[in-house]
C-alpha cells in the first residue's frame, strides 16, 4: 500500500504573505481616521508625496497578490531596483543619520534618539538585504512587495504626517514608489 503524502504545513510563504496583507489592511483601517486628520492638516506638498507613495503602496499589495509574469520588466530587474532603493536608504541611515535628519527635515530630532533608531533601522536594513540574497529573486519578489508597501506606510508618509519634513523628503516617496513600480511591471 503506498503511504499517504505528507500533509501541507500550515505556515506556507503564501498563507503567510496573506496573513501579512489581512494584518495591514485591518492596520490601515484601524488607523484611517487619524491618518485622514493628519493628512487634512498637510501642507500641499506633503499631500502631493503622500499621492505619489500611496501609487507605490497599491502597486506593492498588487504584485504581492499576483504570480510575475514579466510583461514589462524581468523579475531579475525589478528585484534589482528594489535592492538598489533599499540599499542606498539603509546605508544613508547606517552611515548618514545625521545627514538624513539635516537634508529632509527642518527640525533636528529632540534627543539622540532618533539618530540611534535610523542607524538601527540602517544597520537592519543592509543586514536583511544580504539575507534576501540567498532566496531567488522570485521566491523574493512577494516579500519585497508586502515590506515595501508596509514601509511606504511606516517610513515616508508616517513622516510626512508627523515630522516637520522639507521638499527634499520627495525622495524617499519616489523611491519606495519606483519599487513598487518595478514589481507591478513584472505582472502579465
Amino acid at each position: 500500500m503506498p503511504e499517504a503524502p505528507p500533509p501541507e504545513p500550515m505556515l506556507t510563504p503564501p498563507k503567510i504573505l496573506m496573513a501579512c496583507a489581512a494584518v495591514a489592511f485591518i492596520a490601515l483601517l484601524r488607523e484611517g481616521s487619524t491618518l485622514s486628520k493628519n493628512y487634512m492638516k498637510m501642507a500641499s506638498r506633503g499631500k502631493r508625496n503622500v499621492i505619489i507613495s500611496t501609487v507605490g503602496m497599491l502597486a506593492s499589495i498588487v504584485a504581492c497578490l499576483i504570480e510575475p509574469g514579466e510583461s514589462y520588466l524581468s523579475v531579475d530587474t525589478a528585484m534589482m531596483v528594489c535592492l538598489c532603493v533599499f540599499g542606498s536608504f539603509s546605508a544613508l541611515f547606517l552611515f548618514g543619520a545625521e545627514f538624513f535628519f539635516a537634508d529632509n527635515f527642518t527640525a533636528k530630532p529632540k534627543d539622540n534618539f532618533g539618530i540611534v533608531f535610523c542607524r538601527m533601522f540602517g544597520l537592519q536594513g543592509l543586514y536583511t538585504l544580504w539575507l534576501g540574497l540567498e532566496l531567488t529573486p522570485a521566491k523574493m519578489l512577494p516579500y519585497f512587495a508586502i515590506f515595501n508597501a508596509a514601509i511606504i506606510f511606516v517610513g515616508p508618509q508616517r513622516g510626512e504626517m508627523l515630522l516637520p519634513t522639507n521638499e527634499k523628503h520627495i525622495v524617499p516617496h519616489i523611491g519606495t514608489t519606483a519599487a513598487g513600480l518595478a514589481m507591478l511591471a513584472t505582472l502579465p
